[in-house]
């Protein structure tokens, strides 16, 4: 939302999303959420492995939201193409690294259009906790 970016350096389950801000579970408009999980050793990637849309903007599209999973059949693994939530679009592609691993990509678009306050870690919430190194993969270089 404020243009940053930032590496998810940490596994579990992450709020990407959340509209408005703070919002009790039966109040919010949109939520986002995804699974991170890390393939290898500790200081491996983190990819995402799943991704739930959640909340009233949602249930208006689809009733229940919309669920995916990295490991979903291939005849459904195309994309879904731009989905709008309100003004929010969001886009849902999978992929694959060289490796075999299958992870979800992620495409938000005017998250700051919405109206509402947006938390999540792609809002107007704290990431530092997510973007922090493991202490023992932390690269430092020394001149």
């Amino acid at each position: 939302m404020y243009g940053e970016r930032f590496d998810l350096l940490k596994v579990g389950k992450h709020l990407l999303v959340e509209v408005p801000q703070f919002a009790a579970e039966s109040a919010t408009f949109l939520a986002v959420a995804a699974v991170a999980q890390r393939f290898g050793d500790a200081c491996s990637d983190v990819y995402f492995v799943s991704l739930n849309v959640t909340g009233k903007w949602a249930d208006g599209v689809r009733e229940g939201g919309f669920h995916y999973t990295a490991k979903q059949p291939q005849a459904h693994r195309k994309g879904t193409g731009r989905l709008s939530f309100h003004t929010i679009q969001l886009k849902t592609v999978w992929g694959r690294t060289a490796g075999g691993i299958s992870y979800l990509n992620l495409f938000v678009k005017n998250l700051g259009k919405s109206g509402y306050p947006v938390g999540g870690l792609l809002g107007g919430g704290d990431h530092s906790s997510v973007t922090k190194p493991v202490l023992r993969c932390k690269r430092e270089l020394v001149l």
